[in-house]
């Protein structure tokens, strides 16, 4: 088994250790490939419905699922639509029953579609919410102006689902296939290999029917649907600088310098327990966001942006030590370690850096700063 078990997530350990060893699997036999890998995942072992309701041919599986399918990803140097379509754009679907839900989450659990999520808009860095892309209801559709920014995998999505303001002062949720006429994309390649998408909507016309939930009432589903976003790329980065310490302790152990391995030299164990030790308490934190997402708006926002702080620090921790301990090789494409530093960097930012979810933790919490604690010594510390 390579994915660390959710504690507290699950009371199923058998079924999540095989759905973890069966990833696995499919990452070892694919991993250069990203999509015969997708397709493995999805078509194969059916990953795309791990998280999906039965009704819909998933696998019904809750928070401990979705932790050991990121965390598992997080692993693989290759990227998968995963989160972008099960977990953000099916995730709309999944949480605001109706029409739409049953005609498309069947055909993500069979990885017939890919769905993906846009909400960020230009010049407003992190804010959930809309602002500048707006719905207008004329004559029982909506005439939709906006643009969007970073959607992570609209390029290839078939589907996507967006917000935007209004009508009045609320937010509604849209989804519609990404050929739909008013809608342009402009796809490029992310610094770790993924990619995404800026996509302009110009007087889209969009029926009722293609509203997700309520007209007007989005914004707190929106708000739900980042968050989910955010503890799952917690999960994932977990992976992620698991797979580098691994790797990393294997190299310190082959690579010799002055007669001796360098993993026999104190100082350089020292960095790797600090590596090991900032995973430990990210993964902590990442499944008590997990636990927290079912819980009211304020707790989870709270639980959610300290874990992603802490995610966030220990990816820096973690991936600059990786390459340093690698040398001058660590920085090279050619090497998984390169790739991971990648997609640690990423991950780092991916939904807001530890800047910005400091402050939403403070915010969250009611506290104006961190709070000083005891240490070992007694001393108090900050």
């Amino acid at each position: 088994m390579n994915a660390t078990l959710p504690f507290g997530l699950s009371n199923d350990e058998e079924s999540l250790a095989l759905l973890s060893d069966t990833i696995a699997s499919a990452l070892r036999s694919h991993e250069e490939a990203p999509e015969v890998l997708w397709d493995a995942l999805s078509r194969e072992i059916g990953l795309g419905g791990a998280i999906i309701s039965e009704q819909f041919g998933g696998m019904g599986g809750g928070g401990g699922a979705l932790w050991v399918v990121m965390e598992a990803l997080g692993r693989s140097p290759t990227w998968t639509p995963y989160l972008a379509s099960t977990v953000l754009g099916a995730g709309a679907l999944r949480h605001a029953s109706g029409a739409l839900g049953e005609a498309i989450l069947p055909r993500v659990v069979s990885g017939e579609v890919v769905l993906a999520l846009a909400y960020l808009e230009s010049g407003r860095r992190n804010a959930i919410q809309p602002e500048i892309t707006k719905a207008v209801l004329q004559n029982g559709a909506y005439r939709v102006n906006g643009a969007y920014v970073g959607s992570l995998g609209l390029d290839k999505a078939d589907f996507v689902i967006f917000s935007a303001a209004g009508p009045g002062s609320g937010v509604t949720l849209f989804c519609v296939e990404t050929n739909h006429p008013g809608l342009d994309r402009i796809g490029y390649a992310t610094i770790d290999g993924e990619s995404a998408a800026d996509a302009k909507l110009s007087d889209m016309e969009i029926p009722a029917t293609n509203v997700i939930g309520e007209p007007g009432r989005g914004a707190e589903l929106l708000e739900r649907l980042v968050d989910e976003g955010t503890a799952a790329a917690c999960a994932a980065a977990c992976g992620t600088m698991r797979a580098m310490i691994e790797r990393t302790v294997e190299y310190c152990k082959q690579r010799r310098q002055f007669g001796k391995a360098l993993s026999d030299f104190q100082v350089l164990q020292h960095r790797l327990v600090d590596m090991h030790m900032a995973v430990e308490q990210a993964t902590s934190l990442s499944q008590l966001a997990f636990a927290k997402l079912d819980s009211p708006a304020l707790e989870r926002r709270e639980a959610v942006s300290g874990a992603k702080y802490l995610a966030s620090e220990a990816c820096r921790t973690v991936s600059q030590g990786a390459v340093q301990l690698h040398g001058g090789i660590g920085t090279t494409e050619e090497l998984a370690i390169g790739r991971y530093f990648k997609r640690a960097l990423m991950l780092e930012h991916l939904f807001g850096g530890a800047d910005y979810h400091l402050q939403r933790y403070l915010e969250a919490s009611g506290l104006k700063e961190i709070p000083a604690y005891a240490g070992a010594d007694g001393a108090v510390e900050q």
